[in-house]
């Protein structure tokens, strides 16, 4: 699922442009938190990036980092430099 206040189809360019609260949940339960995140279908295997910073929240770890690049099914991302992990055993986070 997908959630943002605000976005814009660009259609000269064929990318979508999503900001202000962007959270995406893949079917894992990994969120995407972020305040900026492009969707580019000409970036086949990166559908989505930023240059901006993210938060990924998995069952087990919050990520963050600065800029993401990420499939259309996000079961995968890469990140920028400077990623930061923080090991959370699941039973601190909520079901």
């Amino acid at each position: 699922t997908m959630d943002a206040k605000y976005g814009r189809y660009m259609e000269t360019q064929s990318k979508v442009y999503l900001k202000d609260s962007v959270v995406i949940i893949n079917q894992k339960g990994d969120t995407l938190y972020c305040k900026e995140l492009y969707w580019d279908r000409a970036r086949v295997g990166s559908e989505f990036y930023t240059d901006k910073a993210v938060r990924i929240r998995t069952k087990t770890q919050i990520i963050n980092a600065i800029g993401l690049d990420a499939p259309q099914d996000f079961t995968s991302w890469h990140l920028g430099p400077g990623a930061g992990i923080v090991k959370v055993p699941s039973s601190a986070f909520p079901n």
